[in-house]
């Protein structure tokens, strides 16, 4: 539900994006799929039911790689280092499991409060549209944009922040956790003029149907978007999983397919509803091993932390930093030993 922004509200020098220029890097800062600052598309309109049929799969298959791929085609870069953020890393890690190849793009690669995993989140409006089934609600209500960011709203939401700081602690607090002191409370109606920035009502699906998933142990750990069975009949047709994927059942994102010369860096709280510290050791468990090059785990943290968090750019951005020179510089060299060819400019 986020955006670009939350790399930046932080404000310079602190915020992680100002962090990167600062340290030299050529920082790139993407936007997903339908929020405030996407939502132009070559063929469709955001108007049209058409446009809100993604969740985080598409972002994986089809805008990651067209993002690594614009930014390589105008820059000449042969690596791309990455840093993500909640569904950023479900993103990378979806196209790390499903697209071999892919990580021959990436240079260093820093996954902050990474969700992929969801059996054990804690989120309370999460878990609540996972019980009620919020693809079935609201279709029925005809919506498919969920939570947009609307001027009106997110200046509303903004003032709330002014008048009645504690409603907006509430309402974090109950949506991915808050930790008294860790946030500057009085930049919180800056960021939630921008936050939340929109998204498809059919990804929160896909979410809530990982966190319903999550209760039955056989389960797959992370899995593509499931549009049931029924095929609808004559009359009344409709998407499903064969038509879909020709198979009864959704493709699985298996994490232990991800390239043994993949490293990543992670960084987890305890604290976190969303990324909670139980799926997160699934997820490494998961992947190959040796690519989880780097994990720190900070037991006080909650989600937003890693972004908004008045003491990140101490406790978290400079190891980030060194982390992604080390990993990048490496992957470059491989190259050059590999192929005789030359790095990044």
């Amino acid at each position: 539900l986020d955006s670009c922004a939350g790399f930046l509200l932080a404000g310079q020098p602190h915020a992680l994006a100002f962090m990167l220029a600062d340290a030299g890097w050529d920082v790139w800062l993407a936007n997903s799929r339908g929020n405030t600052y996407s939502r132009d598309h070559a063929w469709l309109d955001p108007n049209s039911i058409e446009y809100w049929r993604f969740s985080y799969d598409e972002l994986a298959q089809y805008d990651l790689p067209a993002e690594l791929q614009y930014i390589r085609d105008i820059t000449g870069a042969v690596r791309i280092s990455y840093v993500g953020h909640s569904q950023g890393s479900t993103v990378l890690l979806a196209a790390l499991a499903s697209q071999p190849g892919i990580e021959q793009q990436l240079g260093g690669i820093a996954l902050l409060a990474p969700v992929a995993v969801a059996r054990h989140v804690t989120s309370l409006p999460l878990a609540a549209m996972a019980a009620i089934g919020t693809d079935s609600v609201f279709a029925l209500l005809g919506v498919h944009e969920f939570m947009p960011s609307a001027r009106i709203a997110s200046w509303l939401e903004g003032q709330l922040c002014v008048l009645r700081p504690e409603l907006c602690v509430s309402v974090l607090a109950a949506i991915c956790g808050y930790r008294s002191g860790g946030i500057n409370e009085t930049r919180l109606p800056l960021y939630l003029r921008f936050t939340p920035a929109g998204t498809s009502v059919q990804n929160m699906a896909h979410w809530a149907q990982a966190v319903r998933g999550g209760a039955s142990p056989g389960h797959p750990m992370m899995q593509r978007f499931d549009f049931g069975t029924w095929c609808g009949s004559a009359s009344r047709q409709r998407t499903c999983n064969q038509e879909r994927y020709g198979q009864p059942e959704p493709p699985v994102y298996r994490l232990s397919a991800v390239s043994p010369s993949v490293r990543l860096a992670l960084f987890s709280g305890g604290a976190d509803s969303l990324a909670d510290t139980l799926d997160v050791e699934l997820l490494m468990e998961q992947l190959p091993e040796g690519v989880v090059a780097y994990h720190q785990h900070d037991q006080e943290l909650e989600h937003l932390d890693y972004i908004w968090g008045i003491d990140s750019h101490m406790r978290i951005y400079p190891k980030l930093l060194s982390l992604l020179a080390q990993q990048h510089a490496a992957a470059e060299a491989g190259d050059r030993d590999g192929e005789g060819g030359a790095g990044n400019p």
